[in-house]
């Protein structure tokens, strides 16, 4: 992987930490990447952590990184666009940038378009088929993973193609100990899903943490017992 490729996503990493001084630390190295370099993907993690403070100057980064990194800056300013943020509400627009030409093939671009579908927001709502454009987004985002399992939580009686394939993920990333997936993974299990529900399997985890000292075993523990 080529070093700006490197810096630009050490620099969006950076941007996502609770720690203040490795959140500067990250936007510098975005501004330096996409002032100095011209790199669309260091102007679209830029515009993330300023686009609740600052939506108009995110909005305008964000268009200005759609003709060089479309695959991490189409998402972001459609759903800008169909929510008025930085500027003139544009719904046909934001449906133009999801479903044309330069949005092909991208997951995160499928993930977008998943949203909007779970949500029945300008387009027929279908939660099985917008859960399944998520997942191609989830391979690659923890936060999209995690939000795949909060749908599969709220909507138990939807099924999805091939639905064992996710809980092997999810079970990884919990074994890593990523931030707040190994509740979630514990909570689908508990869950009333048609496919992913496995009390005994949320048991056995929940006993695994515990013994591990994990805080997210002691809120459930009691779930298991008698």
């Amino acid at each position: 992987m080529p070093a700006a490729d490197i810096e630009a996503r050490l620099g969006h990493f950076l941007t996502k930490s609770s720690n203040p001084a490795e959140q500067e630390r990250g936007i510098r190295i975005l501004k330096t990447s996409a002032k100095a370099r011209g790199r669309g993907d260091a102007m679209s993690y830029l515009a993330m952590p300023m686009r609740r403070q600052h939506p108009v100057r995110a909005r305008k980064l964000l268009q200005a990184a759609l003709k060089d990194a479309p695959c991490h800056a189409i998402g972001p300013p459609a759903d800008m666009l169909i929510n008025g943020e930085g500027g003139a509400k544009d719904e046909k627009r934001a449906l133009s940038l999801l479903t044309g030409r330069l949005a092909s093939d991208v997951a995160a671009v499928a993930a977008a378009l998943g949203r909007l579908m779970i949500e029945g927001r300008l387009m027929h709502r279908n939660v099985a088929e917008g859960i399944q454009l998520l997942r191609r987004d989830a391979v690659s985002s923890l936060e999209t993973q995690m939000e795949v399992m909060r749908h599969r939580r709220a909507n138990p009686d939807v099924s999805i193609h091939r639905p064992n394939d996710f809980p092997y993920d999810a079970l990884e990333a919990a074994e890593l100990d990523e931030p707040g997936m190994p509740a979630a993974i514990i909570d689908l299990k508990l869950s009333d899903s048609i496919q992913l529900k496995d009390r005994d399997g949320a048991c056995r985890l929940i006993d695994t943490y515990a013994k591990e000292g994990r805080e997210v075993a002691v809120s459930r523990r009691q779930t298991c017992q008698g």
